[in-house]
C-alpha cells in the first residue's frame, strides 16, 4: 500500500490549495493560494513544486485560481478541471478530460 501525504495551504476565502501525494504522484488541488507560499510551504517538508504532476481545479473562483497563471512555472504539469467550469486562464491552455496520470 502506498503512503499517502496530505498537506493543506488554506481553505477558506482567502484561498484554498492542497498538495497530495500518493506513492509515485504528486498532486495539487487548486491554487488559490500565493505561488511561493506553496512552493516554500513544500520545500519545508522536503518537497519540490516541480515534481507535481497534475493541478486539479475544483472550479473558477479565484480563491481557487490565483496562482494558477503561474503554473508556466511548472514544466511537465498538466492542468484539469472537472469539465463545467467556465473560466478564463490565459495563456493557460484547460484540459477538459478526464484526468489519467500513469508511470
Amino acid at each position: 500500500m502506498n503512503e499517502i501525504i496530505i498537506l493543506p495551504f488554506g481553505s477558506g476565502s482567502t484561498g484554498n490549495s492542497v498538495y497530495i501525494e500518493i506513492g509515485p504522484y504528486h498532486l495539487l488541488v487548486d491554487m488559490g493560494i500565493g505561488f511561493r507560499k506553496i512552493r516554500d510551504t513544500l520545500f519545508l517538508y522536503d518537497r519540490d513544486i516541480s515534481s507535481i504532476e497534475a493541478i486539479f481545479i475544483t472550479h473558477g473562483h479565484y480563491d481557487h485560481i490565483k496562482s494558477a497563471k503561474r503554473r508556466n512555472k511548472l514544466k511537465n504539469t498538466q492542468i484539469k478541471n472537472n469539465g463545467r467550469s467556465q473560466f478564463k486562464m490565459d495563456p493557460v491552455k484547460q484540459t477538459r478530460e478526464k484526468s489519467t496520470l500513469s508511470r
